[in-house]
């Protein structure tokens, strides 16, 4: 049962680390935001222009490699459990 739970919860912080940025969740995040705001733009270069980055651009905002990083650990933390739970 608490194998069960554990992977449903890994699948909600996958599925939301996954599309967070990129698919409307309503008030949750406002990706239209993105483009529409130079001043956010601006700051996010100010704040991670120097960072690592290997994605393109898009609307102005790049993540960087630490963050690419952070969701390939959760994918990698989510598979891990599945193949541990199917055991």
């Amino acid at each position: 049962m608490i194998d069960m739970a554990f992977l449903v919860v890994q699948r909600f912080i996958l599925a939301f680390f996954l599309l967070h940025g990129w698919i409307p969740l309503g008030p949750l995040n406002d990706v239209s935001a993105f483009g529409a705001a130079p001043e956010l733009v601006s700051r996010y270069q100010a704040m991670f222009g120097n960072t690592h980055a290997f994605l393109p651009v898009r609307h102005g905002i790049v993540p960087n490699t630490a963050h690419v990083i952070l969701h390939f650990a959760t994918l990698t933390a989510f598979l891990s459990a599945v193949a541990v739970a199917l055991r």
